[in-house]
């Protein structure tokens, strides 16, 4: 049986952080649906966490209709600018 969710994986700019969230398709976008969201500092966790809770949901007969969506471009998570993964206060 599957329903009209998904395990949404983003980045958070604001807290440099990947968030994970089990959330119905139409309701990603509400910034109030991340609340509760599992939060992590490095992608391989958040991706480890959302295929573990999608094994999980999928064991207990309600596989999320539309998978792991994630909802960032791992290419492209801090600015061009930045060339370091330390603390950027925008200037060079």
């Amino acid at each position: 049986m599957s329903d009209n969710t998904s395990i949404f994986v983003r980045y958070n700019m604001e807290r440099a952080l990947f968030e994970v969230a089990h959330l119905e398709w139409d309701e990603h976008l509400e910034e109030s649906n991340w609340d509760n969201a599992e939060s992590f500092g490095l992608q391989s966790k958040a991706m480890r966490y959302a295929v573990e809770s999608y094994v999980l949901l999928k064991e207990t007969g309600v596989t999320p209709e539309y998978g792991i969506t994630p909802m960032y471009d791992p290419r492209n998570l801090v600015p061009s600018e930045q060339t370091r993964l330390d603390t950027w206060t925008g200037d060079l």
